[in-house]
């Protein structure tokens, strides 16, 4: 199904400088209607290196709960307990110029002067189009930067991808089937402000239709679902790619949302990437997680898969038992949250908050023990060739 977006905003501001397009990485997002759990998916890879990407539960002094992935500084993917996600290219450049007055209530951060994008809406928006006021305000007070950002805002029901740039806002909504954007190739209108090469465009064109082809390849009933978007991201970059990204050689730095209608604060769930490409397992986290363990919270996992893969280069004979784990554990997943939700309706939110996060523990075990087998194995029998440069 080809996705169809409503064109809702479209702001010309004054230019308060001249803009590139952020060289962002590829996102996606798939419509309810089109999606096999009937949920809203909202996807993310991000070239960061491994150990650049934390995760963390955050509490506002207003008691509104969220998940935080990324850097400390910039969140570039969160998702709240309303169910509001969002991710980004590239947070530390969405900064307000001055302090301003969001809803008639201002935030710590803004009073600090300092506040992304994400981290607003997280502690101020409880839907999509609350989000997406707030963004364009935002692209109406940008400081003068040297980049253009790709946002994608949804909540259960509503899905917008956002273009800002200095004197340059556009929102487009997500009405059916899927919309995707790579890198640079953001929506209808970047010559606006960017000042990328014709061939870069063009890449970017090339790695969307890819990408496309791959997520319609991983479709069950025709329908796209969880397990397909991961893999889908696991194997973006196979191929050799310009010295000039060494970040993207063996960082994979992935989430994907998936809104829960029904009780978007404890069930709303992030698939968070452990670990670079094709040596990684996807940990599914209910918004009901306690807190991360430190092995994820301080990037030591991350930094653990990164020295993995150098070692692995492209042998790739272990993945089968990444995957192999991450069937069995997506399924006992999918088996307990349909019994938390069962609580739920019944009232009993400790119990299905307790099973939640008794799941991820035992998961994230499992997980860890897998990865450190995997590393036992490779030190005691390493590859003839280790992974090649710029790759």
């Amino acid at each position: 199904m080809i996705a169809t977006r409503n064109k809702l905003v479209l702001t010309a501001v004054a230019a308060v400088g001249a803009a590139a397009s952020a060289v962002a990485c590829t996102s996606w997002m798939i419509h309810p209607s089109a999606t096999a759990s009937g949920r809203m998916l909202v996807h993310k890879c991000r070239d960061n290196r491994p150990y650049q990407l934390g995760a963390n539960i955050r509490v506002t002094r207003h008691g509104v709960r969220w998940m935080q992935l990324g850097d400390g500084s910039a969140p570039a993917f969160a998702v709240n307990e309303h169910g509001v996600a969002v991710v980004m290219n590239d947070g530390d450049h969405l900064t307000l110029t001055h302090p301003g007055d969001v809803k008639g209530a201002k935030s710590d951060r803004l009073r600090e002067g300092c506040s992304t994008l994400a981290r607003q809406i997280m502690d101020e928006c409880t839907t999509a189009e609350q989000a997406v006021k707030l963004a364009v305000h935002c692209g109406r007070n940008l400081l003068k930067v040297a980049h253009g950002n790709s946002l994608l805002i949804a909540d259960a029901k509503r899905a917008f991808f956002i273009d800002i740039a200095p004197g340059y806002t556009e929102v487009q909504e997500l009405t059916q089937g899927f919309g995707l954007i790579s890198n640079c190739m953001h929506l209808p209108g970047i010559e606006s402000y960017s000042t990328q090469s014709t061939p870069n465009v063009c890449s970017n064109r090339a790695r969307e239709a890819n990408t496309r082809a791959m997520l319609k390849k991983y479709r069950s009933d025709g329908k796209y679902t969880v397990q397909g978007t991961l893999d889908t991201a696991r194997t973006r970059c196979r191929k050799k790619l310009p010295d000039k990204y060494p970040c993207r050689r063996n960082s994979i730095s992935a989430v994907c949302f998936e809104i829960d209608p029904e009780f978007p604060a404890q069930l709303t769930t992030a698939y968070v990437a452990l670990g670079p490409q094709q040596h990684t397992v996807f940990l599914p986290t209910p918004m009901a997680l306690k807190q991360f363990p430190k092995e994820i919270s301080t990037g030591r996992w991350s930094d653990m898969a990164y020295k993995l893969r150098e070692a692995l280069g492209f042998d790739h004979k272990y993945l089968p038992r990444f995957k192999a784990f991450e069937k069995a554990a997506m399924a006992e997943y999918d088996r307990v949250r349909e019994e938390a939700r069962q609580m739920l309706r019944a009232g009993q939110k400790a119990a299905a908050v307790q099973a939640l996060n008794d799941c991820c523990d035992r998961q994230f075990a499992a997980a860890l023990k897998l990865l450190t087998a995997v590393k036992a194995d490779v030190t005691a029998d390493p590859p003839a060739t280790k992974i090649e440069a710029g790759t």
